[in-house]
């Protein structure tokens, strides 16, 4: 009849395109979560389990079964792929955690031992309380890190986990569903519901995946700081003459902030009035925890052309100490000065022949017959990567401001310098 009808305010025909372009933003996200829970096959799920559980539940008094079920897991995990590995820290984060059921039933049991008034019966509820609040992936590390070379299997499983938290498929997941909301408004709708998509639940999913891997990595950081606490640790100084050739090149590949331009550069650093400390562990001898570089200087330094050592163009050295039987030695060969101590991607290879920076060629010499009265801590590095957030750094330079001081006993300054 010629009249036009209102439009309904609840129906609003909106472009294929644009509700297209909001389907494209939910698929990259999925797809991007996909390769962030990264899955093992059936054969390598059953044998991560079986693995697992008998390291959980080996006896703690046996000296024979412990060592061969580590050994049996860690073999397992060696031979993972990296994505087995990264579903393996799944399966470890999510199947071995804390039974609630198991917690419940002991609360239960406390409740009722402490309505009945009966001491035997609450201490026994308290004791299997405590035993269901221990995650099995706790029990796990424990046991590994009481087997021969433990603590760096323990060192290396974090490595892969920090990785996994920190690595690109975590990182374009969530970028992925960030964009989501900003494809929402371009496709003129208000959710990813009213375009027909629903991924909740796998962002849910996402978010729950990160949760149980870092509650495993705050688990595994609070067992490697009993492994590497200050009364198991051991301070070195590193020596051209003695220390094994394993060592050096350790410092040479690992340090990064101030690399080396060769062995005649090493050696250099590694002279009065400088020198380089570290931190050994009894399971990882021969490799330095944690190292830092020390300079001895007359006065405070203004730059670091002052601190580091110049640059020239020697004969090519490499260490005369390094045959295997002295790089199998025993500790004794390990450092100068060895004391007990109190109750950060693989870097580029570095060769001789590299052109002296600015800084070293215009460093002063040292004044012969001057004591110094400085030191500085110029450099400061650690090889691995799964042992950050174990508080090594700071400890280790409390540990060897008195050694340079007695080293030089008019030492009265020491700065940290970078």
């Amino acid at each position: 009849d010629g009249r036009k009808l209102d439009p309904d305010p609840t129906f609003t025909v909106r472009p294929v395109s644009a509700c297209q372009t909001m389907r494209e933003g939910v698929q990259a996200f999925r797809a991007a979560l996909k390769a962030a829970r990264r899955r093992l096959s059936r054969a390598e799920i059953v044998q991560v389990r079986e693995a697992v559980r008998a390291v959980a539940r080996a006896p703690t008094g046996d000296d024979v079964l412990p060592a061969r079920v580590c050994a049996s897991l860690r073999s397992t995990y060696d031979s993972l792929g990296h994505d087995g590995r990264l579903g393996f820290l799944s399966m470890l984060a999510r199947q071995f955690d804390i039974d609630d059921g198991a917690v419940q039933r002991c609360t239960s049991a406390v409740d009722l031992a402490r309505s009945r008034a009966a001491p035997g019966p609450l201490l026994a509820a308290h004791a299997a309380l405590r035993e269901a609040l221990e995650p099995p992936y706790e029990r796990v590390f424990r046991m590994i890190e009481q087997q021969p070379d433990g603590a760096r299997f323990l060192v290396s499983l974090r490595a892969d986990l920090l990785g996994a938290l920190e690595g690109k498929p975590i990182r374009a997941a969530a970028a992925a569903w960030s964009d989501v909301p900003a494809r929402a408004a371009t496709a003129g709708v208000s959710s990813a519901h009213e375009a027909g998509v629903e991924p909740a639940d796998e962002v849910e999913t996402l978010e729950d995946e990160v949760v149980h891997w870092r509650a495993l990595d705050s688990s595994l950081r609070r067992r490697l700081r009993s492994s590497f606490e200050p009364s198991r640790l051991r301070l070195v100084r590193v020596s051209w003459d003695r220390s094994p050739a394993a060592m050096l090149e350790s410092i040479m590949r690992n340090e990064r902030v101030h690399p080396y331009a060769g062995w005649s550069d090493m050696r250099r650093r590694l002279e009065y009035p400088r020198m380089v400390f570290a931190f050994e562990h009894p399971s990882m001898p021969n490799e330095p925890l944690v190292f830092v570089h020390v300079a001895l200087e007359q006065r405070v330094p203004s730059r670091l052309a002052e601190v580091l050592p110049p640059l020239t163009t020697p004969a090519a050295v490499t260490p005369t100490h390094a045959d295997a039987a002295s790089a199998a030695a025993s500790a004794t060969h390990s450092s100068a000065l060895t004391v007990a101590a109190p109750t950060e991607a693989a870097p580029p290879s570095i060769g001789e022949g590299a052109a002296p920076s600015a800084a070293g060629a215009a460093r002063p010499s040292v004044i012969e017959g001057e004591v110094p009265s400085v030191a500085v801590f110029y450099t400061i590095s650690s090889p691995f990567v799964g042992l950050r957030g174990v508080p090594l750094g700071g400890l280790l330079i409390k540990q060897v401001t008195p050694h340079s001081s007695l080293l030089t006993p008019h030492s009265s300054l020491l700065t940290p310098h970078s």
